[in-house]
């Protein structure tokens, strides 16, 4: 299957030449940690992960042709 990842922040580096953070990924079905492990992301580096705009847990599967974007906790006071 077909998805579209956008890493933001800190996490644009694991997009591996992606224009501005976006990289397309040919996978097999896997739930969100599959892409967040494939990139070569630390999870501990992540903070909330949106799938076609919705905020989404790592458990959740995706499917063909989702969006995904992969933020970098929010920290700071």
């Amino acid at each position: 299957m077909k998805i579209t990842v956008k890493l933001n922040a800190s996490l644009k580096k694991y997009a591996n030449g992606g224009e501005n953070g976006v990289v397309t990924l040919e996978i097999p079905p896997m739930d969100i940690e599959g892409p967040i492990k494939h990139l070569g992301i630390d999870r501990l580096n992540t903070g909330i992960v949106l799938i076609n705009g919705k905020n989404s847990d790592y458990s959740t599967n995706i499917c063909d042709n989702d969006f995904i974007q992969i933020l970098t906790e929010l920290k700071g006071g």
